[in-house]
């Protein structure tokens, strides 16, 4: 793959120290009630993880340590067009890049020192903004539930969701069972669109699919109450502190599904929906047998061609808002004919 280099050589010299280096040149303050994080360090095993509709500050930065005054610095980027650089602080033995994402992809970074290829290698991801957007609209006052937050109230940069993953699971293993059956008629994706489409392009058809009027995930319908919260994940700037918590996880957990680095915590569900008082009753008389209950909130004919399904009840799973002994979500998955039709775990 050719390798994208910055513009101009960055060259740091001793200068640079004696006139206040570059501190703060390209950046602005946030102005996000959370404050802004520290630079990722250019270490052997990070992981940078940006969004196209914005980034917490300081996510987005990437520091190179250890150098000479005199050493000249190239960054190298591959493949093109995913991803820019450029120098926002420079000290005597430090460089700060500001990273922007240019696409949705997966993106290698290296460095030169006066030429001299260095070994060590920044994964960039860049999920589809549409993943982010999808937890926003399905579970915007769940996730917070479920986040780490470091010392300064930040979300944690290795903070974990299960519904969040939950819920992305369901998206990536869909999209694989189309590419496994060859069947994107599953879930009503274009055939054509789908294959010719890359993997980020993949994630969008399946999130934004629908028939007429009949959407596969409900934010994305305009006359649904969450289709607002969907719209407005486009972008991080305007959100209020607590959405930010959602969205900050949404991206962590949507960037580690996007290159298969989580796990899917559903058993290959297809689906999933929230359960009524009386529906989720109902399945709770389901355990232990064969025969699906009714008005359990789905059944054989709601998927037809995936039956017989089992719905599963995954324990580790944020209540809802308003019941938290009612599971925000369960999740809907194939069985044989033997397995039983609801699953607690």
């Amino acid at each position: 793959m050719k390798s994208s280099f910055l513009k101009a050589c960055i060259v740091i010299l001793f200068f640079l120290n004696a006139c206040g280096g570059m501190s703060g040149s390209g950046s602005s303050p946030s102005t996000d009630a959370i404050p802004s994080a520290s630079p990722l360090q250019f270490t052997f095993d990070a992981k940078m993880k940006l969004a196209l509709g914005g980034t917490l500050p300081g996510w987005d930065q990437l520091l190179i340590e250890g150098l000479e005054p005199s050493d000249e610095v190239k960054l190298e980027i591959s493949p093109d067009g995913i991803l820019e650089g450029h120098i926002i602080d420079a000290t005597t033995n430090t460089i700060t890049f500001q990273m922007s994402p240019l696409q949705a992809g997966i993106a290698q970074v290296k460095y030169r020192i006066n030429g001299a290829l260095q070994d060590k290698t920044i994964k960039v991801v860049i999920p589809p903004q549409e993943m982010i957007q999808v937890l926003m609209g399905e579970a915007r006052s769940i996730i917070p539930q479920e986040i780490t937050k470091d010392s300064e109230g930040r979300v944690d940069r290795n903070s974990a969701s299960f519904t969040a993953q939950a819920l992305l699971s369901v998206v990536r293993n869909r999209m694989k069972m189309i590419e496994e059956q060859n069947q994107p008629s599953l879930f009503v994706v274009d055939e054509n669109d789908f294959v010719q489409a890359s993997l980020a392009q993949r994630y969008r058809l399946i999130i934004e699919a629908h028939r007429h009027s009949i959407y596969q995930f409900s934010p994305v319908d305009s006359s649904d109450p969450s289709h607002s919260a969907y719209l407005a994940a486009a972008q991080r700037s305007g959100l209020s502190t607590s959405r930010l918590y959602t969205y900050d996880q949404a991206l962590i957990t949507a960037a580690d599904i996007f290159d298969e680095s989580l796990e899917d915590n559903t058993q290959k569900s297809f689906g999933f929906y929230s359960p009524t008082q009386t529906e989720y009753e109902n399945l709770l008389t389901g355990l232990h047998t064969t025969q699906l209950p009714e008005d359990a909130g789905r059944s054989d004919d709601t998927f037809p061609s995936l039956a017989p399904i089992q719905i599963l009840i995954l324990g580790e799973i944020s209540g809802q808002t308003f019941d938290a002994n009612l599971p925000s979500f369960v999740f809907v998955k194939s069985r044989s004919p033997t397995e039983d039709a609801v699953l607690k775990l």
